[in-house]
């Protein structure tokens, strides 16, 4: 389970032959770098990981087809729903994206009236955000799209299948939870020296 925030601030060429027949100098030769290489069992999750992508995203627009709803605010309002009582930081933070775009998607929401904003507790000049009672009418609507969407797979599952599925649930969750590695900004280009 998440634990509660403390604060709203702990959260932001040319071809030339090569002798391959030796590794060049300084290189740990041909293991090595056969071991850099994604395995294919690798490549078959990734594959796979894919093609899922592919298809759910289908089935998240069928299935949200029903809600006026940007899949962004859906996303959001998703989270809301997971840990209520986030912030604008905890939000951007937690689903990887720019404070910027948060709070512009927040914005909408909120003249949806699918959002409830009060201040935190222990500090007032935080505010915390929670779904309204209108938000949870829509993700019961969600819900029952997705159910929908899903039911001809999940029909066709057996006893076995379907416990094997459920098997790999805490999987799924970890890639669920996985988020874009953090890349820092360009450096800035030297000026050149002046003769």
């Amino acid at each position: 389970m998440r634990a509660a925030p403390a604060s709203c601030t702990d959260s932001l060429s040319s071809r030339r032959t090569v002798d391959t027949s030796r590794p060049p100098p300084g290189s740990a030769g041909p293991m090595a770098q056969d071991a850099a290489l994604p395995s294919s069992a690798d490549h078959l999750l990734t594959d796979t990981v894919q093609d899922l992508y592919w298809t759910l995203r289908r089935l998240a627009d069928h299935a949200t087809s029903a809600v006026p709803l940007p899949l962004s605010e859906v996303e959001v309002l998703r989270h809301l729903h997971q840990y209520p009582g986030v912030s604008v930081s905890e939000i951007a933070r937690d689903l990887g994206l720019q404070h910027s775009n948060v709070s512009a998607t927040l914005r909408s929401l909120s003249a949806r009236d699918l959002i409830v904003r009060r201040p935190d507790e222990r500090d007032r000049r935080c505010t915390r955000l929670y779904p309204s009672p209108t938000a949870l009418a829509t993700r019961a609507e969600i819900d029952g799209a997705w159910a929908r969407a899903l039911a001809p797979f999940l029909e066709e599952l057996s006893g076995e299948d379907r416990d094997a599925l459920l098997g790999t649930r805490p999987l799924w969750k970890r890639l669920a939870a996985l988020r874009p590695a953090l890349t820092k900004p360009a450096a800035p280009l030297l000026e050149e020296r002046r003769a």
